[in-house]
C-alpha cells in the first residue's frame, strides 16, 4: 500500500500571523471574566496556549471562518457589503451540501477559533437547527457565532441550541428595526443565549463595481490596509476571502480566478491544507480592482439605510 503524502509543515511567516490572528480572535470570543491582574493573566495564558500550538505543535489554527447559509433577507440595505439587493432569486443553500463543505474543511485544519453564520439573514435559513447542531457536536470548532439584524425571533428549537455556552449571537442595530430588535433582544435573552450588540457598529463605502485600472503594487497597497483581507468565508464550495468577491458570481465583476480561491472539491487532505495556508500569503485579489476597501481613509455611511 502507498503512504499518504503529508507535508503539514507550516511556514515561519504563517505561523507568526496565525499566532497574532488567533491571539485577536480569541479575546473576541471568550468572555474574559474578572477585572485588573485577573483577565490580564487570563489573556497571557491564552496567548502562551496560541503560540505553543501553533509555533511549537505545528498545528494549523484557524484563527475566524464563515459560512454562507443564504442569501435571503428581511432588508434591503442600501450599502450592504454582504451584497444582498442584488440577489435578484436569492437562494437557501441545502445544509446537505453546507456540511460536506464544512466536514471536507475541518478534515484539513485542527482547529476554527471562531467560526461564524452569516447571510443574508440567518434566522431565515430553514435547516438552521441542523447545521447548529454539526458545529456544537464538532470538537475542532472552539467558539460559533450568528449574525442577525433582529428582525426575527427564531424558532424553541434553535433557541435552545443558542443556549450553548460556546455561542453568541451577533445583533446588529439599526434604527428602521429599532423595536423588533429590542423584543428580538429581549426574547434570546430571556432564553438565556449569550448576546453581542453590535451597538456603534461602523459601516463604509468600499465603492461601486468598476475596473479601477490599478496595477498590482496599488492592489497590493489596498489588499494590505483592508479590515476584511483575512475574512475567510465558505461559500458554496469555495472558500474564498470576502463578500466583495461573490460579486463575480452576480456578473458584476469578472469571475474569481482560481488562484483567489479554494476549492473544497480538494479530496486529499494535505493538498488541501497546503492550499488553504497559501491563502494566507497572498498579497492582493483580482477583485481588489474592483472595490476600494475597508481602510482609513473610507468614507463612512449609515448602517442599515433602506
Amino acid at each position: 500500500m502507498v503512504k499518504e503524502e503529508r507535508d503539514n509543515r507550516i511556514p515561519k511567516n504563517l505561523k507568526k500571523i496565525l499566532v497574532h490572528k488567533c491571539n485577536q480572535e480569541d479575546f473576541q470570543s471568550q468572555r474574559l471574566e474578572g477585572g485588573g491582574n485577573a483577565c490580564f493573566i487570563k489573556k497571557e495564558i491564552i496567548k502562551l496556549k496560541n503560540r505553543f500550538l501553533i509555533e511549537v505543535g505545528n498545528r494549523f489554527e484557524v484563527p475566524f471562518m464563515s459560512v454562507f447559509l443564504t442569501q435571503k433577507c428581511t432588508l434591503r440595505c442600501v450599502n450592504c457589503s454582504d451584497l444582498m439587493p442584488y440577489y435578484k432569486k436569492p437562494e437557501n443553500f441545502p445544509a446537505d451540501k453546507i456540511l460536506f463543505c464544512l466536514k471536507r474543511y475541518l478534515t484539513a485544519v485542527d482547529s476554527v477559533h471562531f467560526l461564524l453564520l452569516c447571510g443574508g439573514e440567518t434566522f431565515l435559513y430553514p435547516e438552521l437547527e441542523r447545521i447548529l447542531e454539526f458545529c456544537i457536536g464538532e470538537n475542532k470548532i472552539k467558539h460559533i457565532g450568528i449574525v442577525t439584524n433582529g428582525t426575527l425571533i427564531p424558532d424553541e428549537n434553535v433557541c435552545s441550541l443558542l443556549a450553548n455556552p460556546r455561542i453568541r449571537v451577533r445583533i446588529s442595530n439599526y434604527r428602521c428595526v429599532r423595536e423588533k430588535r429590542k423584543k428580538t433582544t429581549q426574547y434570546l435573552i430571556n432564553h438565556g443565549i449569550l448576546i453581542e450588540d453590535l451597538k456603534g457598529q461602523k459601516w463604509y463605502d468600499v465603492g461601486d463595481f468598476a475596473c479601477r485600472g490599478r496595477d498590482v503594487r496599488q492592489m497590493e497597497q489596498i489588499f494590505s490596509q483592508c479590515l476584511m483581507n483575512n475574512c475567510f468565508e465558505i461559500n458554496r464550495n469555495k472558500v474564498i476571502y470576502c463578500a466583495r468577491q461573490r460579486s463575480g458570481e452576480l456578473g458584476l465583476t469578472p469571475q474569481i480566478p482560481k488562484q483567489d480561491y479554494v476549492s473544497l472539491k480538494i479530496k486529499n487532505k494535505w493538498q488541501l491544507r497546503k492550499e488553504l495556508l497559501h491563502m494566507y500569503e497572498k498579497k492582493y485579489l483580482q477583485t481588489c480592482n474592483y472595490c476600494d476597501g475597508i481602510t482609513g481613509q473610507s468614507k463612512r455611511v449609515t448602517p442599515g439605510e433602506q
